[in-house]
């Protein structure tokens, strides 16, 4: 009996003891709530809360799923990863992936200071498409759709001696439309502007894209390729007001990366470094729409348009967007056919280079003299001619009067300043 009770006490103290120890963990971990709750910041319970986990979900969404370029949102779910939120969220109805060979609808080439960020931008805004200007990586960038890239030239022009590419990307060249970068991504870090990953890159991507269409090797493929133009005349102002550095034009020289990337293109028949600016931009011109020229007659460039006379749907209808066999990707037939058919849409209207191009407003305007040999730091003979008959046959060939009145169709020169070179310049 004594046994029993002594038991039956100890178990009661051992029971007493485990209640008095749970409820002393009891009010140690409400004071640590307590504690936390009045420490805890403003940020830190609305993250947690029910309310706030909704707000940041509906604020997120749209800037990850939703960003139309890799600036306004985050292009991961949108470019790389289609599929993945489609079966998800199915009523989305994401458009498929592309991989860097996978073929696009249209590659527009066009000189630099020719109007082609104006084309971009108005096939993007006004039509919808996922076309960019000097870019062609698909998967950081929405360029599903194509690319409107001076430098994609290239691809028509002859293939240089390794030597000549590998001192093409030697180093790194900046506001010129040009990187590795641009063409695909992954492959070297892109917090460093160059290295010798960057150079190898460069090498490699050049070696294949360059005259490429010569082999039928280019990749991507484009279904159609467009040759825009501008009339050569102004384009060469815009270079000149760009690129000329220096002071005034007689003492100016272009800039060292123009003259790398004109070298790099046509240095069989020139040597940029010798040229004046106005030379220089000129013998560019020239020479660059001479080979697109070249490259539509052997039949690897479908059209040519005028950026003064065409319309942006006009530029959809020559790219294949408004031919149901010709469109890569059918929801974009249906969608240019709804915005095409009206009329009064200002797709509708000719292009006009109002938001990008005005690098050259009140700076520089040519009279044909300013052309000629000894003029502005020519080096050539007084009086000159040549590059004034090529720049005017030039015209000839792509449409243009080279001896209307040059004022009709963008500006008029400043009214207090005789034609020739703007003052202040």
């Amino acid at each position: 009996m004594s046994s029993e009770i002594r038991q039956r006490k100890n178990v009661t103290k051992v029971g007493a003891s485990s209640n008095g120890s749970s409820e002393q963990k009891e009010r140690r971990m409400a004071n640590v709530k307590q504690n936390e709750s009045t420490d805890k910041s403003f940020w830190y319970r609305f993250s947690r809360h029910p309310l706030g986990i909704s707000l940041m979900c509906l604020t997120l969404i749209p800037i990850l799923l939703l960003g139309r370029s890799a600036s306004a949102g985050f292009p991961y779910f949108r470019l790389k990863n289609p599929e993945m939120v489609n079966s998800l969220l199915p009523f989305l109805k994401f458009r498929p992936s592309m991989g860097e060979s996978d073929a696009r609808q249209v590659l527009i080439v066009g000189t630099m200071s020719g109007g082609t960020r104006q084309v971009a931008s108005d096939l993007s805004e006004k039509l919808g498409l996922e076309v960019d200007h000097e870019l062609s990586d698909a998967q950081t960038y929405f360029v599903r759709d194509g690319s409107v890239w001076w430098f994609h030239a290239i691809r028509y022009l002859p293939k240089p001696p390794a030597k000549t590419i590998a001192a093409f990307c030697a180093d790194a060249t900046f506001n010129i439309g040009f990187h590795p970068k641009f063409y695909r991504s992954g492959i070297c870090p892109e917090d460093i502007a160059w290295s010798q990953c960057w150079a190898k890159e460069c090498f490699d991507i050049l070696s294949n894209d360059w005259g490429c269409a010569a082999s039928n090797t280019c990749q991507p493929h484009f279904a159609k390729v467009l040759h825009q133009v501008r009339n050569p005349a102004f384009t060469v102002e815009s270079l000149v007001a760009k690129f000329c550095e220096g002071g005034t034009l007689p003492a100016g020289k272009m800039k060292d990366t123009f003259v790398k990337f004109s070298n790099g293109m046509f240095g069989q028949k020139h040597n940029f470094s010798e040229y004046s600016c106005i030379e220089g931009a000129g013998h560019y011109v020239v020479e660059y729409h001479n080979a697109m020229i070249k490259a539509r007659q052997d039949g690897f460039i479908d059209a040519m348009f005028k950026l003064e006379e065409t319309s942006t749907c006009q530029v959809a209808k020559l790219a294949g967007f408004m031919d149901e066999s010709d469109c890569l990707y059918p929801p974009n037939y249906v969608q240019i056919q709804r915005i095409c058919s009206v009329p009064e849409n200002v797709a509708n209207t000719p292009m006009k280079a109002k938001r990008y191009h005005k690098v050259n407003k009140g700076k520089i305007w040519l009279n044909w003299s300013d052309y000629e040999g000894s003029k502005h730091g020519s080096t050539l003979p007084k009086g000159d001619k040549t590059l004034v008959k090529a720049i005017r046959q030039l015209m000839l060939d792509l449409g243009y009067d080279p001896d209307q009145n040059r004022e009709r169709i963008e500006r008029q020169a400043p009214k207090a300043t005789a034609p020739g070179i703007v003052t202040g310049y």
